[in-house]
């Protein structure tokens, strides 16, 4: 890496539904984050679903997707299927957390979401996405990738898209330890490391703290307090 270059952290994600925490924290450490909606969609993934925290329980809320005739799509392609859904998890992320301390502080925001139809997966992700990234004040820009094209799989397709958006140091969530090659981001000039991403915990509703929710649960329940939390500083009172 040009030490006479201005450090330029890239993040890269897939858009997911209702993200945890920890998408927050790596959005929050890069310098620049881009959406990755032009890899192929896994109906069973972090993609469509996520999980809240009710009085039984962890609970899943998956977004149904059309997928017959479809099974190769992209996740930019992936259309909702259905509507029945908006109203089971508004009532169930309602009944959940309508006793917590600042509920009331972000409820208008996500009834409107729910109160819309959507017709792609990835609009409503990437609206929910902005939308907590407000809330939780993470002022790190997201790049628009649109048009653009991009060479490889796994490690190489990183390295170029890093290239591409002029980064001197990419972020890497710690599964993608599973097939990173960090030779390759050394030999194109390119920093590497990892998120280390460990859960605070702070107060909930309903019992022992559980860990890797949506960032919901953390934002009804620490509210402006809540990107402290995510960025690792104990909760007062935990």
């Amino acid at each position: 890496m040009d030490a006479r270059r201005p450090q330029k952290v890239i993040a890269l994600h897939q858009p997911v539904y209702l993200p945890f925490a920890g998408f927050f924290r790596k959005m929050a450490r890069a310098d620049a984050f881009a959406f990755m909606d032009f890899v192929q969609l896994n109906k069973r993934s972090w993609q469509v679903r996520n999980r809240i925290k009710t009085r039984d329980g962890p609970l899943w809320l998956t977004v149904p997707v059309q997928v017959k005739g479809r099974y190769s799509q992209l996740i930019r392609d992936a259309r909702v299927a259905g509507d029945n859904w908006r109203r089971k998890h508004w009532e169930a992320v309602r009944h959940s957390y309508r006793a917590a301390p600042y509920f009331d502080d972000y409820a208008g925001f996500f009834d409107d979401v729910y109160g819309r139809e959507w017709e792609w997966l990835v609009e409503l992700n990437l609206h929910l996405i902005d939308g907590m990234r407000r809330f939780l004040g993470v002022e790190t820009p997201a790049v628009d990738v649109k048009g653009m094209s991009f060479e490889g799989t796994k490690t190489d397709l990183v390295v170029d898209i890093c290239k591409k958006l002029d980064g001197t140091a990419y972020l890497s969530s710690d599964g993608e330890a599973a097939y990173i090659e960090k030779e390759k981001f050394d030999a194109a000039g390119l920093g590497q490391s990892y998120l280390g991403w460990e859960p605070t915990p702070y107060p909930q509703l309903f019992g022992e703290f559980v860990p890797n929710l949506s960032a919901i649960d953390v934002l009804f329940n620490c509210g402006p307090a809540s990107l402290d939390v995510i960025m690792g500083k104990p909760h007062q009172g935990v």
